[in-house]
């Protein structure tokens, strides 16, 4: 990548050359770009992903729901219940994630319990809006097929 003779020749306080700041500077520099997504992994858990995806979803359902010009009274009541769900539900994982360090593995399971109304109530309200603003026989069954 460097040739040695491109590298500076002055020398910091308590180093023997440029080069070898240089070196070890860049090599520095490549553990940390290494070493980033292990960091980022320890401090974001599973479960905020997993909110976060939910939430994203809901976000796309009212784009749908905006451009099929479809805001009727069972597609609003659906989807301000999901919302308060979520709102509901994350202010729950903000509260278990602070004891997560305590016993890991047990409040994994309270979260992934936590986190299975929302994902029903997803599918439910993806459901409703099928079936009230996309109704053919092939989005009845398809929804069939998701509620069994």
């Amino acid at each position: 990548l460097f040739r040695s003779e491109d590298l500076p020749t002055t020398a910091l306080p308590g180093q023997t050359s440029g080069a070898s700041a240089l070196r070890n500077s860049f090599w520095s520099c490549c553990v940390k770009v290494v070493t980033f997504p292990a960091r980022l992994a320890q401090k974001l858990r599973w479960y905020w992903f997993h909110l976060a995806g939910q939430a994203g979803f809901m976000a796309r359902e009212v784009m749908v729901i905006q451009m099929l010009d479809g805001w009727y009274w069972e597609v609003c009541a659906v989807n301000l219940a999901m919302w308060v769900a979520i709102v509901l539900t994350a202010s729950q994982v903000w509260q278990f994630s602070r004891v997560r360090d305590q016993s890991p593995r047990a409040v994994d399971q309270i979260l992934d319990m936590l986190l299975l109304p929302i994902n029903y109530g997803f599918l439910c309200a993806l459901c409703v809006r099928i079936l009230k603003l996309e109704n053919t026989d092939q989005n009845r069954m398809i929804v069939s097929a998701m509620i069994d």
